[in-house]
């Protein structure tokens, strides 16, 4: 399986890169994916059916954000930069983001100052808000999404990828393309009219012929001009 855009994936997403092929094999032996009564689908419209049905298996949208208090937070000598234990949570570099550091209570999480940097170093995490934040007692908060919210994001990505050109008709096992609505020269073979009509066509086109048959005469000139 080919995956048009999969370099432009974030880390935590292309973890799931592996899986999906794997489910996609799995679709195509339960669903028969390529009897669809529409015709074949596209690489897009597969992993859509298989995503769809991860995100319904984690509970789909059940749970919402909600804040969670990591741990108490101290100050460094350095305005702005606070220290904070993490031996007792189970957050990893993918899950550091929308970090807030504020008081106890989850009531003053919105009133407290963003993380805008944070660096993991070993069983502490290194993080920078605003010079000028000033708390008597500073606890770091992470918002926790949903279950389903990573693979819902990946749908959502995937589903706004604009057309991959090459690479879907490569994903598809296919690689020619749409021959040129052109007339070739009087006199010519079929073959070499198909030939010379794939060079003014869109696509990938192989054009092969025994040792000295005159492809460069016949697809040279009309795909340069």
């Amino acid at each position: 399986m080919i995956f048009p855009g999969k370099r432009g994936l974030t880390s935590a997403m292309a973890r799931f890169v592996p899986r999906i092929e794997l489910c996609l094999i799995q679709t195509r032996l339960m669903w028969g994916i390529s009897a669809h009564p529409e015709g074949p689908l596209s690489w897009q419209e597969e992993i859509d059916i298989v995503l769809q049905d991860w995100v319904t298996a984690l509970g789909g949208g059940r749970g919402g954000q909600r804040w969670q208090r990591i741990g108490a937070a101290r100050p460094t000598a350095e305005p702005g930069v606070y220290v904070a234990d993490i031996r007792a949570t189970d957050m990893t570099a993918d899950q550091a983001d929308s970090l807030r550091l504020a008081g106890a209570e989850d009531q003053n999480v919105q009133a407290g100052f963003p993380v805008t940097e944070a660096i993991f170093e070993g069983e502490l995490l290194r993080l920078r808000v605003a010079e000028f934040a000033a708390l008597d007692e500073a606890y770091l908060w992470r918002l926790r999404q949903e279950p389903a919210f990573l693979v819902t994001s990946l749908r959502e990505g995937i589903a706004a990828l604009k057309d991959a050109g090459l690479a879907n008709l490569l994903a598809r096992g296919e690689i020619g393309g749409v021959q040129g609505a052109v007339d070739p020269p009087p006199g010519w073979q079929t073959a070499q009219q198909d030939a010379y009509r794939a060079c003014l066509g869109k696509g990938l086109w192989l054009v092969w012929g025994p040792p000295a048959r005159g492809r460069p005469g016949y697809c040279g000139p009309p795909s340069v001009t």
